[in-house]
This record gives C-alpha cells, structure tokens and sequence, in this order.
C-alpha cells in the first residue's frame, strides 16, 4: 500500500505551507511520512515538482493542476504500480496506521473506505483506495464537478460507521490543522503527552 500525504493546499486560514509546520524539529510533512512509512512507501502529493524537499519519499505533481486531492489519487494510479492506497491530509498530525490497517481490511471488493461521522459527513482525506477507482476519478478530473464527492459518487464506497469504529478515539485522530491556534494547541497537547 502507497501512503499519499497531500501537500498542495493553500493553506490560507493558517497563513503558511502548513506541510513545512514545525513538529519537533522537522517538517510536519516528514513527521508523518515517517509514521506511515510502516505502511509500505510513502509519497507526497504537491501541487507542483519540487516545492519542497521531500527528503528521498516520492514526490507526486498535480497532472490537472488547481483541482485538488484528486491528484493525490489520479498520480498515485497513474505514476506507480500500487493497487492501494491510503490517502491523507497534510494537516491531520494525529492519524493512526492501525486504523488505516482496519480500513485497508475492508477494502476488497470496493473502490474506497471511508468513515462516515454520526453527522452524516465523511472525512474523504483519510481513505483508503483501490486502482478500480481510477477510471472514476479521471471521470471526475476531466468532468465538470472536479471534486472528490464527485468521484465518490461514482465509487463503490465501503463507509465505516463511527459504530463500528468505536474504539477509535475519530475526534482525536481525524482533527484538522486550519489555523494557527489549532496548531498552537496541537503543539501544547503534544508536549503534555510526554
């Protein structure tokens, strides 16, 4: 399985390239290529080739730039011989491998896992994702709704309910990065953790 890391946002509520973010001396970005890294490879997803070092991981440029986390899985199908992989956010520090593993386990058969909240919403950057979705997010890169929701409406999608999930801590790991203070107070319960 290729772990994508999305790294080609604008990052505008926070006000800076938040896969450069500092987490104890290194690159966000980093940090997490190296938690996923047990994963099988890793490869960062930017919106354009050599925006930032990417320190030896496989870096992936946007084919149809300005269209978003599409990329992330279009290059990921088109660029690699992976059948899996698990896609994430730059800016969710706290994701957990084991519960990507749990994803991945039900996958077969489907073009994508997801978590569906009690809410209704799912969180689409935290997924894990079959090749046979390629045609369906090429569909969606060349049509005229360019959106992930788009291409999932296309998808077979396995949605795990938060039910099913309840062992997991979703707030915790699913949380986003979006603004400086949410990244201030990522900072302070890092360091309390310790």
């Amino acid at each position: 399985m290729l772990t994508v890391i999305l790294t080609g946002g604008m990052s505008r509520r926070m006000g800076r390239d938040k896969a450069l973010l500092p987490v104890d001396a290194e690159p966000m970005s980093r940090m997490l290529a190296r938690r996923y890294s047990v994963l099988g490879p890793v490869a960062f997803s930017v919106d354009r080739a050599g925006r930032f070092d990417c320190a030896g991981y496989l870096e992936l440029p946007d084919a149809f730039p300005g269209q978003g986390p599409l990329n992330g899985l279009y290059s990921a199908f088109t660029r690699t011989g992976e059948n899996t992989v698990f896609l994430t956010a730059t800016d969710m520090p706290n994701g957990d491998p084991a519960l990507v593993r749990t994803l991945c386990a039900g996958l077969d058969g489907y073009d994508a896992c997801i978590i569906e909240r009690r809410s209704g919403r799912y969180d689409p950057l935290f997924g894990v994702f079959s090749r046979s979705c390629l045609p369906k997010v090429e569909e969606a890169l060349t049509g005229e709704r360019r959106s992930l929701r788009s291409a999932f409406s296309r998808m077979n999608v396995h949605y795990f309910t938060e039910d099913e999930l309840k062992d997991w801590d979703l707030e915790h790991i699913l949380a986003n990065l979006n603004t400086p203070e949410a990244y201030e107070s990522f900072l302070r319960e890092r360091e309390a953790a310790r």
